[in-house]
């Protein structure tokens, strides 16, 4: 009998070992981004500009449908005119976030993103120049479509939030709304 039980318990270790792996999926990705800044100063009227940055991404599945991710994204720089001089301001963000993917077929679905990320914006505006990290939520909704067992593309709408930013005083000096049209590829190991 005993010999039947070992058997037993060595053929369920093994399921289980062999079915951890398919469950641990780390992967990295990269992402051209189309960025919208909206840029408001005191004495400047709001400005909206687009810009192209990038986006690089590490992940890991704890689940078949959610995974935790760490991004990097360099938002762009945005330039403009006051009566004061040049009006520039550049957005950069770090976040973690967790996916919920929802499979539609077995080669496409659709994710939601919700997170947090430091959002750091520098702004130069007359005289001066205004750098301000501030943590925000970080948004997004996106597709996905699995082309071989280790490369997907993805395509995101991913909404960054809004920084004020503050000189040494802390008054504030303007403030910068960020959101992106990401599309991209992710390996998985």
């Amino acid at each position: 009998m005993k010999p039947n039980v070992l058997l037993l318990s060595l053929s369920l270790i093994a399921g289980v070992a062999s079915a951890a792996p398919q469950l641990a999926d780390e992967y990295i990705g990269f992402s051209g981004a189309f960025a919208h800044h909206n840029v408001s100063y005191p004495s400047y009227n709001s400005n909206e500009d687009n810009r192209v940055g990038y986006a690089l991404t590490a992940g890991y599945y704890v689940l078949p449908q959610l995974s935790l991710e760490l991004a990097f994204a360099d938002l762009g720089d945005s330039d403009g005119k006051d009566f004061n001089g040049k009006v520039s301001t550049s957005i950069r963000s770090v976040s973690f976030s967790a996916l919920g993917h929802l499979p539609v077929t077995e080669q496409f679905g659709v994710y939601g993103r919700l997170g947090a990320g430091q959002l750091r914006a520098r702004g130069d505006y007359g005289f001066g120049s205004y750098t301000t990290h501030d943590y925000q939520p970080v948004v997004g909704i996106g597709v996905e479509g699995t082309i071989s067992n280790e490369w997907r593309l993805f395509a995101e709408l991913t909404h960054y939030g809004k920084v004020t930013l503050e000189n040494q005083n802390g008054d504030s000096m303007g403030s910068v709304k960020a959101m992106a049209l990401q599309a991209g590829a992710s390996y998985h190991f």
